[in-house]
């Protein structure tokens, strides 16, 4: 395999673990905030905070 082809391979695969790397931490960093969010709602709600009196 010729070095140029073999260079132009790695950058695509360094260019797309990358990508992948963000779209990670994306999804984890939103997951998270969105477990706690779901989370406080439920314990205001088993607490009665939420409901009429």
């Amino acid at each position: 395999m010729p070095y140029k082809k073999k260079c132009n391979i790695m950058k695509l695969i360094i260019t797309k673990s990358k990508k992948s790397q963000a779209t990670m931490e994306f999804l984890m960093t939103y997951g998270w905030a969105i477990l706690v969010v779901l989370a406080a709602i439920a314990a205001l709600v088993y607490f009665g905070v939420l409901s009429k009196p």
